[in-house]
């Protein structure tokens, strides 16, 4: 079995958080599962709430080393990809898949 990807999430509200952590694991199955960690810099992948300013400004000012997806209106000039709301979870898991691909 391949080792799961790390995600971390960043500036999400607790119901946000609750829902990718059930989708997560219902895609456990699949041949490379995910893992949520609150340790951004162990994380493969960073989700980041791109309508949280404040969370995004912080994230961008550590200087991320993973791969990034975004959600929300804009990608704030950072030439990373960005899933608009509302969520649509498998769309997600794609968009995901294609970062981890390159």
């Amino acid at each position: 079995m391949i080792k799961p990807f790390q995600c971390v999430l960043i500036g999400f509200s607790t119901f946000e958080r609750s829902t990718f952590e059930s989708f997560f694991r219902l895609v456990a199955r699949r041949v490379r599962g995910c893992e949520i960690i609150d340790d951004t810099a162990r994380s493969d992948v960073a989700i980041v709430n791109a309508d949280n300013a404040a969370a995004l400004d912080a994230f961008l000012t550590a200087a991320p080393q993973q791969k990034v997806l975004l959600i929300g209106q804009t990608d704030a000039g950072t030439g990373w990809p960005v899933q608009s709301r509302p969520i649509k979870l498998m769309a997600t898991m794609t968009q995901i898949d294609k970062l981890l691909e390159g």
